[in-house]
């Protein structure tokens, strides 16, 4: 089943903005955009911004098994 979505409100003070990048399934290329489907992404990737710089490396959540995670990708390091 499916549970209505959640909403969160986090106070980070230096952020200004923050972007998601949704590395699907097998894909090879992080997207901007996830339509609901009934499988997880591969990885999400969310960067925080302060103005026109970030807030470090952005964090990423392995979503489903890591061998679906192409070792080259844009922002997975081991």
């Amino acid at each position: 089943g499916r549970a209505p979505p959640a909403r969160t409100r986090l106070r980070l003070g230096q952020v200004t903005r923050w972007q998601v990048r949704i590395l699907p399934p097998g894909g090879q290329q992080w997207i901007d955009t996830w339509a609901p489907a009934p499988v997880l992404p591969a990885a999400v990737a969310v960067t925080l911004w302060t103005g026109e710089r970030t807030l470090g490396p952005p964090l990423v959540v392995r979503m489903s098994d890591a061998s679906s995670v192409p070792a080259g990708s844009e922002y997975l390091t081991d």
